[in-house]
This record gives C-alpha cells, sequence and structure tokens, in this order.
C-alpha cells in the first residue's frame, strides 16, 4: 500500500508541476528539469513518509479485519463463556 500511496504521490507532483508550467507560474519540462522533479519528490516523500505509513497501515488492515459495530458486547460475551467453562471444568 505504501508503494501505490508513493506512485500517487510521484503523480502528483509531476501533474502540479506540469499545470504550474501551463499557467505560467515556473518553466517546466520533464526532461530538461529532471533535477527538480527528483528532488522536489525526494523532499516531499521524506516530509511525508509518516503519513505514508500511516494511511499505508490503515488501508492494510481495513482489507483485512472486518469492522463490527457490537465487537465490545461480542468479545464480552465470548470472555463470559471462556470463564464460565473453565469453572465448570475445575
Amino acid at each position: 500500500m505504501s508503494y501505490a500511496l508513493t506512485v500517487a504521490i510521484w503523480v502528483a507532483l509531476y501533474v502540479a508541476l506540469t499545470v504550474f508550467d501551463a499557467l505560467g507560474f515556473m518553466n517546466f519540462d520533464f526532461f530538461d528539469d529532471g533535477f527538480l522533479f527528483l528532488s522536489l519528490g525526494v523532499i516531499l516523500l521524506v516530509l511525508l513518509l509518516p503519513l505514508i505509513y500511516r494511511f499505508s497501515r490503515a488501508i492494510w488492515i481495513n482489507f483485512f479485519v472486518k469492522y463490527r459495530e457490537d465487537a465490545v458486547e461480542f468479545n464480552q460475551e465470548k470472555e463470559a463463556e471462556k470463564m464460565s467453562r473453565k469453572s465448570a471444568s475445575e
């Protein structure tokens, strides 16, 4: 997931630089200004690294963990069943 978010950031940076070029705020050509693109991308990724890590982790967890609205009650019932089985076996 972090790879996908990183690719999205690179694409967003390229689109932003191209739009700034089209609007006349700056001159940007991918082949002539490659160092600018790479340096801005690396700086942006280093600054956003904690957010990328957290978002990718949250997305990954949401793929594999099902949300239950009654999770607290469900876990309390399971604990009560375990305790009753444990006390019955003793």
